[in-house]
């Protein structure tokens, strides 16, 4: 088993009681349940004596202030510093941003219904599909698994995880919202050898 990467979700943010679209435009800060969900993270690596070492852990983080909030709970008893690296940001809804989903079924009817219909590559207006989401993100996910560290922690959004575990899985598109990303939650992805696929179990 040559490296493994942990993805996690950040903490709980306070959103409001409405479903709406949360992407890259919006920068909110963990909420108290959130700061609790990420110490369970924190807590959960300390007991498996990962992120001790400097020289076989690396951290990296979306530059919002969830995510940053998240790694430095993780690692605060550990000697780590998280880097922020842009392309880990969350998808980009451009005029969705922070609408709810009621708000885009009577704004933008039709732009809904295609959505449901092509997740993968429909682009909300000035925004970004799945599918380009994918390409920066798994640019960073190049960078990051290029290095020496043998564990490597990934703190960053539902989209980009989701993106991440499909593009090494080879999960088909369209099944981007079976994957499981609660706030907080850690997924565990592991490849041995020459393997083509990655392997990934849902941890927290």
């Amino acid at each position: 088993m040559d490296k493994i990467v942990f993805l996690v979700r950040h903490g709980l943010i306070d959103t409001g009681t409405d479903k709406r679209y949360i992407g890259g435009d919006t920068d909110l800060p963990l909420t108290l349940a959130g700061i609790e969900q990420a110490k369970k993270v924190r807590d959960y690596f300390e007991e498996s004596l990962l992120f001790k070492d400097d020289l076989t852990d690396v951290c990296y983080t979306s530059p919002l202030v969830r995510c940053r909030q998240t790694a430095e709970i993780i690692l605060e008893n550990t000697p780590l510093t998280s880097i922020v690296d842009e392309e880990l940001i969350e998808i980009n809804l451009g005029q969705w941003e922070y609408k709810t989903f009621d708000e885009i079924k009577k704004a933008d009817p039709k732009g809904f219904i295609d959505r449901g219909k092509d997740l993968w590559g429909f682009v909300p207006p000035g925004g970004e599909s799945f599918q380009a989401l994918s390409r920066r993100v798994m640019r960073a996910f190049s960078r990051m698994i290029e290095g020496k560290a043998k564990h490597i922690l990934a703190v960053a959004h539902a989209g980009v995880n989701r993106v991440i575990i499909q593009q090494l899985t080879g999960m088909a598109p369209d099944t981007l919202f079976d994957i499981e990303q609660p706030y907080g939650g850690v997924c565990e992805l592991t490849k041995a050898g020459n393997k083509e696929n990655w392997d990934y179990r849902r941890i927290i």
